[in-house]
């Protein structure tokens, strides 16, 4: 996990998020620094992220929506059938995104961030990660 500043946008740390990754082997030998797939939110779809994904040879999933927005007259299950959703569901790429990210928003002081010092951040999210995989 990367913490920068709040008012930071996200996708100029998608670089040093992946720079971060150190995936350690079974038995020895280096950790391993680059990850077979990346699953990412929309705002992570840019040019430059995506081409970094391909210089690397990581395979991207991330969910973008596809075609014009529908006027806003329709009700809502239509106009999300009508653009990115079959049958007024999520993508299965973009629910695997939004759940991860839920599923550690569940704990009050993540989805709340109060915390004022960048290490007391990184310690939440770390023990709710910890408390999700156990």
């Amino acid at each position: 996990m990367l913490i920068s500043a709040g008012q930071r946008g996200d996708s100029p740390q998608f670089e040093p998020v992946l720079e971060a990754i150190r995936v350690p082997r079974l038995g020895r030998g280096r950790p391993r620094r680059r990850p077979d797939r990346v699953r990412a939110a929309d705002v992570y779809g840019s040019r430059r992220n995506r081409s970094y994904l391909r210089r690397r040879g990581i395979e991207a999933t991330i969910s973008v929506p596809r075609g014009p927005r529908p006027p806003p007259s329709q009700t809502r299950l239509a106009r999300r059938s009508a653009t990115e959703v079959r049958q007024g569901r999520l993508p299965r790429a973009a629910c695997r995104v939004e759940c991860g990210i839920n599923r550690l928003k569940r704990h009050r002081t993540v989805a709340t961030r109060y915390d004022r010092f960048a290490v007391r951040c990184e310690a939440t999210l770390l023990i709710a990660a910890l408390n999700e995989w156990l």
